[in-house]
């Protein structure tokens, strides 16, 4: 049996197109919620950064998260990144003491 995968996804927007970043990330949420092995999926903003987004992840399996990688919803957010992202950082990450 695989563990699960957790995941830190940090997004930053573009200049002058965070509020277009937001609603296309919003609209990520209830989808992706809906796949197979998603365990948590939650959406944070930066509070003292305007533009800078989070999504904190957890996937029952790697093999999960790979399919959510190849679904429809993400493929035509993707399609829109060069426009409004300057830069997307991915960081596993391991929780403790739960």
């Amino acid at each position: 049996m695989s563990d699960p995968l957790s995941l830190l996804v940090q997004i930053d927007a573009k200049s002058g197109k965070a509020d277009e970043l937001k609603i296309e990330l919003l609209a990520l949420l209830a989808p992706t919620r809906a796949e197979e092995g998603c365990n948590y999926y939650h959406f944070f903003t930066q509070d003292d950064k305007a533009g800078v987004f989070f999504f904190v992840e957890t996937w029952a399996t790697k093999a999960n998260w790979e399919a959510h990688n190849e679904s429809a919803h993400l493929k035509v957010f993707l399609d829109k990144v060069d426009d409004l992202v300057e830069e997307f950082t991915l960081t596993n990450i391991t929780e403790h003491g739960a």
